[in-house]
């Protein structure tokens, strides 16, 4: 049986992980999307598995093909004033994703 320290212990190694592959899921976004969606879907499966908190993202993930939403690259972004939200559009499968301002 797991003793209370190593839960801390592998709970910490887990948040660690999963701030160097959200780093590398971002790095490889615009140059390797396949490898860029691994490293995401990694990334929220080790943060699911240990309960550690996801990094707040600059750049939103699409939660239908996990892809990095980076505009002009992986994503149309629009504005609806009307609304008050930014509109992340994911190229790859069309999911929009809306951000309140």
């Amino acid at each position: 049986m797991k003793s209370q320290r190593d839960k801390a212990l592998f709970r910490k190694i887990a948040g660690e992980r999963v701030v160097i592959l959200d780093s590398l899921s971002l790095r490889f976004s615009g140059s390797d999307p396949a490898l860029s969606k691994y490293y995401t879907r990694l990334m929220q499966r080790i943060a699911e598995h240990y309960k550690v908190d996801m990094p707040k993202h600059e750049v939103p993930v699409c939660k239908r093909c996990h892809s990095r939403m980076v505009p002009g690259i992986s994503a149309e972004v629009r504005l609806s004033s009307s609304n008050r939200y930014v509109v992340y559009t994911c190229s790859s499968c069309g999911y929009e994703k809306h951000l309140h301002y």
